[in-house]
């Protein structure tokens, strides 16, 4: 019998009498009556069926079943022996415990990077990313250390590995593991599972648990890590405001991650890489749209006109949605509204106009803005004119919600952006 460690549940003795061996002793002697003890009675109760019953009744055998019930925790290793009618039958129980290798950890403290889960995944790994594919593919090798040694291929068909679900995403089981059960290599429980397809939802990413269980559905060890898009790929499954080539942080950030950025309102727009700027805005005031290039999600690192920007990723593309936005809500809509902000303003740039008013420019010339000139900076501000400027200025501080980024690399991922 093998038993988890830990465990107190009750065990069928795996005695059985036949003419080449039997199990009861004197066995001719219909009246007698065997008893069975356990060599650490400590540990052991029996069973009634097992404290006594009838040779008889024995040598037919067709229902006997004495029991033993652990009555302390058991630990690992240790061995127990029977006794049936002052024969003893040694290491009849032995008590096991399952240790996850991979995954194991703190994804969060101490991340290992798994990749797709294919290939060399190096013990201890707690981070995997959907594989770039069409179809993304996430595998998860599952590996558990069994002690004592020599052991694991006798308790590989009782244990069963679980794992989180992946909303959307396809689970599949290796065929060598049917169901999650392992297979045994040495002292090592092996198994992977695999999901097929990046899931629809952001909120599906993230942190799950991997554990190994017993027969009994009882979790021997149990284990979390955390799961990732690759950020540059285009193997999402949503049709992103129309557009379906679109990279997977353009799909995924927009709802809640990114602050003012959606699909539903159908705003926004991708227009691939563009080496002049990150975004635009068309200028329309009844009718705004924004489109998104590729370096939006990459890094804005300057230092300008006295502005000192240093964002990557998920907070470029918070500070490039609202520098964008406020060329429509903090100028273009404060000019044309009758009541707005700025209606009964004046700008008098020369030779064009910044279209930022000359009391806004004054009331604000600490950060060194001239209502006399479209770009007050010498040298230039990197961007472009004053309202490139201030629009930077506006946006300076947006961020995008780290724990909303499960790009890879990202704020959240090991390999950090």
């Amino acid at each position: 019998i093998y038993i988890c460690e830990g465990s107190t549940n009750s065990y069928k003795l795996p005695c059985q009498a036949n003419e080449s061996n039997r199990a009861v002793p004197n066995h001719t002697d219909t009246n007698h009556v065997h008893k069975m003890s356990v060599v650490e009675a400590t540990k052991f109760e029996l069973s009634p069926r097992a404290l006594g019953f009838n040779c008889r009744t024995a040598s037919l055998f067709p229902d006997w079943d004495p029991f033993v019930k652990l009555t302390e925790a058991a630990k690992a290793g240790e061995k127990y022996g029977v006794k049936i009618c002052g024969t003893t039958f040694e290491d009849v129980i032995t008590v096991f415990k399952v240790d996850l290798i991979t995954p194991a950890g703190d994804p969060v403290l101490d991340p290992v990077d798994g990749g797709d889960g294919t290939g060399l995944v190096p013990d201890g790994a707690n981070e995997f990313t959907f594989s770039s594919a069409d179809v993304g593919i996430l595998s998860l090798p599952i590996k558990a250390k069994v002690t004592p040694s020599g052991i694991a291929s006798l308790i590989a068909s009782q244990c069963r590995m679980e794992v989180s679900a992946i909303d959307s995403s396809t689970l599949v089981w290796v065929e060598t593991n049917p169901g999650g059960i392992p297979t045994a290599s040495g002292d090592y429980l092996l198994a992977t599972v695999r999901f097929v397809g990046l899931p629809e939802e952001n909120a599906a990413f993230g942190n799950k648990k991997a554990a190994v269980c017993d027969a009994d559905g009882c979790k021997l060890d149990e284990k979390d890590y955390e799961v990732f898009f690759p950020k540059e790929a285009k193997n999402h499954p949503g049709v992103a405001a129309g557009v379906i080539d679109t990279p997977n942080w353009y799909y995924y950030w927009a709802g809640t991650a990114v602050p003012g950025y959606d699909h539903t309102s159908r705003m926004y727009s991708y227009g691939g890489p563009n080496a002049r700027t990150y975004a635009e805005y068309n200028g329309d005031v009844d009718n705004p749209h924004f489109t998104f290039y590729d370096g939006a999600s990459g890094a804005s690192q300057y230092e300008s006109a006295g502005l000192t920007i240093d964002k990557k990723g998920i907070d470029n593309m918070a500070l490039t949605v609202k520098h964008e936005k406020t060329h429509h809500w903090g100028v273009a809509i404060k000019w044309k509204q009758p009541d707005g902000e700025w209606a009964n303003m004046e700008d008098t740039d020369l030779p064009e106009r910044d279209w930022i008013p000359d009391q806004v420019e004054e009331a604000h010339a600490y950060l060194g803005l001239n209502p006399g000139t479209p770009s007050s900076f010498t040298p230039p501000f990197w961007l472009g004119n004053d309202q490139e400027f201030w629009c930077e200025w506006k946006a300076r501080n947006a961020v995008g919600d780290a724990s909303q980024d499960w790009a890879n690399p990202g704020k959240q991922s090991k390999n950090t952006y």
